[in-house]
């Protein structure tokens, strides 16, 4: 088994998602990243959108690698929306590359 953090709070954005493989099975965990449009009243630091670009890439790269993707909750930081973010560094594409061909699992979005 091999778990690989992909992008977290310790990792320079709002985010807790995970690439574990088991038995050469992959499985992307809560594939969401983020930015606070304003934290304590200021706008995103050049070096948390240099960590915002970067943490996308690698969740874009695991998801290739995965035949599952698990959403635990619809914040963003925990899933990838199908609409173009600056704060989260999204498009519609980005959306087909993280889930596209995928088995998703995910709780009913009607009780979110």
């Amino acid at each position: 088994m091999r778990v690989i953090p992909v992008a977290d709070e310790s990792l320079g954005v709002r985010s807790m998602c995970l690439y574990v493989e088991v038995g050469g099975i992959g499985v992307v965990l809560d594939p969401g990243v983020s930015l606070a449009p304003r934290r304590y009243g200021l706008p995103p630091h050049p070096s948390e959108f240099a960590a915002l670009i970067e943490a996308r890439r690698a969740v874009v790269e695991y998801s290739s690698m995965a035949r599952y993707v698990v959403i635990s909750h619809y914040h963003f930081d925990h899933m990838t929306p199908a609409f173009d973010s600056l704060y989260m560094w999204t498009t519609r594409d980005t959306y087909r590359s993280v889930y596209g061909g995928r088995t998703v699992i995910a709780k009913n979005s009607d009780t979110a």
